[in-house]
This record gives structure tokens, sequence and C-alpha cells, in this order.
């Protein structure tokens, strides 16, 4: 009888393992694909449009101009032979957010036989510009840097140096954000120099694996002689865009949908505070310090599932994207889905100027301008 009834305490507790394990895969499935955002979208009246060569990833305000670093990612994905086919089709431009023109920037004294293939800028203390180089052939990433000033009413870049990075990692670096001259923190995301593109059944399960294993990190690195060794300070499912406010860094983890707060300690080294849920898949981030407000590229998780068979074909795809504003408030993290749209597809950096928001994009070839605020329309 005792034998009997243990059985049964047994089996009632692995029942209710099984409902409370249950429980919290659908809970995790709900967040992981973001159900629970409405489908709202801009009207395209109220938006612009700037082409770009080719995806513009990362944008930073400069003056009265927006810097974007561009890149074919993926033309240069689908490639056969990285040593044989890969090309060289990065650039960085300058927008005139007075008149929208846009110039694109000769990069002064860049080596002319060495590929430019561009992810995440930094504008450093408005004269230091540092640009992540994927250098598809030696499976790496460089540091290029390049001095950034003014001439004849349009940015002039000069190339000052390449900052080769010691160790191997195998995760392609992201975003990049610069702590001094000879010292900066990277985020790393994906295994390099790009991740391979499953459809069906595999992309959910490759996209669900990245939410539940952290195999990203946030590494801090110190450069000497343009070598710079670099140590982990966090690791994330996938760290994505990282800005900060001077007293703190904030980095972006696109899987978990958290913005990620760490103080700047005297010594510049980074101590973990908190983080932020946002409540969706979260690409890149920029601090405004005219209005202190964060400002990030978001999208939905199921949007980028749904668009994963065509983009592993090598067909166009619609991951509608918008801007999400973070800001504090009375000691309290308030955030603001400012809209969605379908205008433009693979959102990345929302960066503001005035009462515009500039939204990049690694998938699309244009950049676009929104007004801060205007009424939302129902999904069409």
């Amino acid at each position: 009888v005792h034998g009997i009834a243990t059985m049964i305490t047994i089996r009632r507790l692995l029942k209710y393992v099984a409902i409370i394990a249950t429980a919290c895969l659908a809970f995790k499935l709900y967040k992981l694909f973001d159900f629970g955002v409405e489908d709202k979208y801009v009207d395209d009246k109220h938006c612009s449009v700037v082409p770009t060569p080719y995806g513009p990833e990362d944008l930073q305000l400069y003056g009265n101009f927006i810097i974007a670093a561009y890149d074919a990612r993926e033309q240069n994905n689908r490639v056969k032979d990285y040593r044989l086919d890969i090309k060289s089709n990065g650039g960085i431009l300058a927008i005139d957010t007075t008149t929208k023109k846009v110039t694109i920037l000769e990069m002064e004294n860049f080596p002319p036989n060495k590929t430019f293939h561009s992810l995440g800028i930094h504008l450093f203390k408005n004269s230091t510009l540092f640009v992540i180089n994927i250098d598809y052939v030696q499976e790496r990433d460089l540091i290029e840097t390049f001095k950034i000033s003014e001439k004849d009413g349009i940015p002039r870049i000069q190339y000052m140096g390449t900052i080769f990075v010691e160790g191997k990692y195998f995760a392609q670096f992201n975003d990049i954000l610069g702590l001094a001259e000879d010292e900066f923190v990277v985020t790393l995301w994906k295994s390099t120099p790009e991740p391979d593109k499953p459809s069906g059944l595999s992309a959910i399960w490759k996209f669900a694996k990245m939410a539940l294993l952290k195999t990203t990190s946030i590494l801090q690195c110190k450069v000497v002689n343009w070598k710079a060794k670099c140590k982990v300070v966090d690791e994330g499912y996938m760290m994505n865009g990282i800005t900060t406010d001077g007293k703190y860094v904030y980095a972006n983890d696109l899987m978990e949908g958290t913005v990620n707060q760490y103080l700047i300690n005297q010594d510049n080294s980074l101590t973990p505070v908190e983080a932020v849920d946002i409540g969706m898949k979260l690409d890149n981030i920029d601090y405004d310090p005219v209005s202190n407000k964060f400002y990030i590229g978001v999208l939905k998780g199921k949007d980028f599932v749904s668009a994963g068979s065509a983009l592993a074909k090598g067909e166009d795809a619609m991951i509608p994207g918008g801007v999400m504003e973070l800001f504090r408030e009375n000691g309290t993290w308030k955030k603001s889905l400012l809209f969605l749209q379908k205008i433009q597809t693979g959102a990345s950096t929302a960066v503001r100027k005035g009462n515009e928001i500039y939204l990049g994009s690694w998938l699309d070839h244009k950049i676009l301008i929104c007004p801060i605020q205007f009424p939302l329309q129902q999904k069409r």
C-alpha cells in the first residue's frame, strides 16, 4: 500500500512539473515571438525615404549631418567563396538634415586594395569615427579609425589606421562604442563571418536556440600600438546595439528584448546595473542628449522568423520595424512605441534630430525619416 501511494505521489508531482514547464515554455514563446505587440503601422504619407547604395546598418549624428555606414550584407552572404567572389561594397555617407541631400564620403588615405564591409560605427567626441570592418576572407573583425571634420559644408573623413583585435572570438562584432582614443567596447552577436540561413522548422529551432542559450558577449578592449586586447564584460543571448549617456553604457540584447545598463567606473571598467525589458526584439540604440532619451530600432520576433525562408532563398522579404523611445522619469524607466511601419524592411538604428527620427536598415537600401509624433494607422 505504501509503495502504491508513493507512486501516485510521484505521478502527481511529475504532472505538476509538466504543467509548470509547459506554462513557462508557453510564456517564453509568447515573449520570443512578440505576440503581445499590436499591429499598428504608420501611413506612408507621414514619412519620407532617402535612398542609399546598400543597407545603412548604423547611423550617428554629426552636427547637422547623419553619418551612415552601409554595406551589401545580404548580397555578400550569398557568395559561394569569399576568397574569390567577395567585393568591397561598403562605404560611409552623410545626409544633410536640412536639405536631405546625400553625399558619399571619400575615405581619404584608406588603402586602395583593402576591402571595406562596415557594420557598427561610433563617433567619439565628435572627432574620431570608429568603424567595424568585417574581413570575410580572414573571418575576423577589424576596427577602422577615421578623423572626421567639416570642409566646405560637407563632412570629411581621413583614415588614421586599423586596430587588430587579438584573440579569436566565435562571434561577429556588431556595434562599437569608444570610451577613449585607445579604448572601446564592442558587442558580439552571431557566428563569423555570417550565420547560415535555415528555413522552415529549422529556422524556428535556430531562433529558439538563440533565445535559450547565452552565446554572445560584450568585450572591453584596450589598444596599444594598433593592437587591442579584450576582456569579456558580460554575456547575452544576442548582443547588438550599444550607446552611452556619459555615465552609463547601454547595450541591447536582441533576443532577450532588454537594454542592459552598466556603470562606467573611474577607471572606465563597467559594472552591470540592471536590465530594462522592452518587450520586443531590439536592434540598435542611440542616446539623444537634447531630449535625454534613448531611441531603439525594434521589430517583432514572429515577423523575423516568417521572413527566414525568403531570405534563405535570396528573395526579398518584408520585416516590419519601428522605433521605441526609452527614458527615465522619477526614477522609473518608461517606454513608448513611437511607430511601426512597412515602408522599410529590417529596421536597425534610430537617431533623433530635432523633431525627426532617422531609421536605418541592415536589409533595405534606404533610410526612413519620420516625425516624432503623428497619428497611427491600424493594420492595413
